[in-house]
């Protein structure tokens, strides 16, 4: 998936600003003990209680979190405690999540874990399960030469970012993996009151809020958030640019949030819908070619079956030809010209447009199923109509196919709202240097000669 990336930045709004995030290694594991169910007053003795063996479980690894390293830690949750009261329980099952500061460390918090959960399965009684619950995302490796470059950006557009704190760390990121792999940076603005952490967007009071643009903007900061998130972005576009080799203009976008090993590839799909497009294009076009060109070459034999379409749009559109042979070649040279930009590549989104518009008359003048007699030929010319619905409407799927592009309205449009931005900076720049040049002025006129 990283062939031929240069770097990967990625930052975050935060509490502090840092250059760099102290990311910690971090896995989840799920533990389960196995027992055997009992009455507990009538047969006590003959029940292995295995939801006492989980909560042995976490008073050990409450003792051992007295001797981890720093940035090490074990948090867990109990996700099965039995099924009645008046039953032993014969199934526990919890899940634990491990941080530390490095993988290494993470590796041996691990395997701890695996030795605590053994012995209280053998002090109880019990059989442990220790599986592994999810991806395990590594510590964060900086990039100190981009780290700096970043920095230095930021410095000149008046945000100044400075090294973490020792001893604090700010969780876990797939980020950590990327930076296994390519050259990566992970910086925090500062976007609220420093030391004071959030709820996470989606959680309040332990409820877990609706996905609604209204939970996320009064959590994340709405429209605020996103005008002091731009210098960072130009920030990090900056640095991405003079990371490429050459200077060569790639800037690589920050990694899929969740499960990486369930992630396809951007670039596979991308070749795959290109190889897609070459073969369709040509595939679609080549009925309008043929046809097409049998419409130049002899508009004599069509001209009686379009006289009936033809004659109407002619008397009240005054740019086209009075004869109908010259509207049939006129429309077949439109259908050859335009079908070979579409299998060519070539403008495709206009000429699949340009295409559609000529194959409307072309269906009402040669396929109007509704005015034969017969009921043969009548069934023969509803299923040519329809074919040439369905051809339109794969026609218009083309012409609406940007390529993974951004279309042309979207930058029309981005590029007004850019030009807008940029003239109130302006707006503003002038009216916060007016006003000091004007008292300049008059204190400068006050002075004495």
């Amino acid at each position: 998936m990283f062939d031929g990336v240069d770097a990967a930045l990625m930052f975050h709004p935060g509490v502090y600003s840092w250059a760099r995030a102290p990311l910690t290694a971090q896995v989840q594991y799920r533990v389960a003990f196995h027992g055997r169910a009992a009455h507990p007053t009538g047969n006590p003795t003959e029940g292995i209680d295995a939801l006492a063996a989980l909560v042995e479980l976490f008073n050990v690894l409450a003792v051992l979190g007295r001797r981890l390293p720093e940035g090490s830690h074990v948090q867990g949750i109990v996700t099965h405690g039995g099924t009645a009261t008046n039953i032993v329980p014969e199934y526990a099952e919890g899940l634990f999540g491990l941080r530390a500061a490095t993988t290494p460390a993470l590796a041996d918090l691990t395997e701890r874990l695996r030795e605590c959960a053994d012995g209280v399965a053998r002090a109880t009684g019990t059989t442990a399960e220790v599986e592994r619950a999810t991806v395990r995302y590594e510590h964060f490796r900086d990039n100190e030469a981009l780290s700096e470059r970043f920095a230095a950006h930021l410095s000149r557009a008046g945000i100044p970012l400075s090294p973490p704190a020792p001893g604090v760390y700010l969780g876990s990121s797939d980020i950590g993996n990327v930076s296994t792999r390519v050259p990566a940076i992970h910086p925090f603005r500062r976007d609220h009151g420093r030391g004071r952490l959030r709820p996470h967007p989606g959680v309040r009071r332990g409820r877990r809020l609706s996905p609604g643009p209204r939970g996320a903007g009064r959590r994340d900061g709405g429209p605020r958030v996103h005008r002091r998130g731009r210098p960072v972005v130009r920030g990090a576009a900056r640095g991405g640019l003079g990371a490429a080799p050459g200077g060569a203009n790639r800037v690589v976008l920050p990694p899929l949030v969740g499960n990486p090993a369930n992630a396809v590839p951007t670039d596979t799909l991308e070749r795959a819908m290109s190889l897609l497009r070459v073969l369709g294009r040509p595939m679609l076009a080549s009925m309008f070619l043929t046809g097409g060109l049998n419409s130049v070459r002899d508009p004599k034999e069509v001209a009686p079956v379009a006289e009936p379409v033809v004659q109407p749009v002619t008397e009240r559109v005054s740019a086209l030809p009075d004869r109908t042979e010259q509207v049939v070649r006129l429309n077949g040279a439109v259908q050859v010209v335009a079908g070979l930009m579409l299998a060519t590549g070539r403008m495709p989104r206009p000429a699949a447009l340009a295409i559609a518009a000529t194959l409307v008359p072309t269906t009402l003048a040669g396929h109007r199923f509704w005015e034969a007699e017969d009921p043969s030929e009548r069934a023969e010319q509803r299923i040519h109509f329809f074919k040439n619905m369905s051809m339109l409407g794969g026609l218009l799927i083309a012409a609406d196919d940007t390529g993974a592009r951004p279309s042309v309205l979207w930058r029309g449009t981005h590029a007004a709202r850019g030009l807008r931005r940029d003239a109130g900076l302006v707006r503003r720049s002038v009216r916060g240097t007016a006003g000091p040049a004007a008292a300049a002025g008059r204190v400068r006129a006050k002075l004495p000669r």
